[in-house]
């Protein structure tokens, strides 16, 4: 597997979701969101994009992501980024940031 599968799948993904992803919830998942909700003061739906893009940073932060990017496609989330798979005999450039972002 490589990057033309991970992309190939994530575009799998993205169709099947469509515009509107519709999450069966058990008791608890459904309560903690409308505990979430009310002490936000938003929304479920606004609560459960902000929780994608939480778990998304949690994932990459203790770097469970990559594991899972590299036992399954042979990749990391920044060559996912960046569009191309980077030799590891080069050094890797970093933006001004230093997240390492292509």
């Amino acid at each position: 597997m490589g990057l033309d599968e991970l992309n190939a799948q994530v575009e799998r993904n993205r169709r099947a979701l469509g515009d509107e992803a519709h999450v069966p919830l058990d008791g608890q998942a459904r309560d903690e969101l409308a505990f979430l909700a009310a002490v936000l003061g938003t929304d479920a739906d606004e609560v459960a994009r902000r929780a994608v893009h939480e778990y998304l940073r949690v994932l990459l932060g203790n770097q469970v992501l990559d594991a899972h990017l590299r036992q399954k496609y042979g990749v990391t989330y920044d060559e996912y980024l960046a569009g191309r798979e980077i030799d590891d005999a080069r050094p890797q450039t970093r933006d001004d940031d230093g997240r390492g972002f292509l």
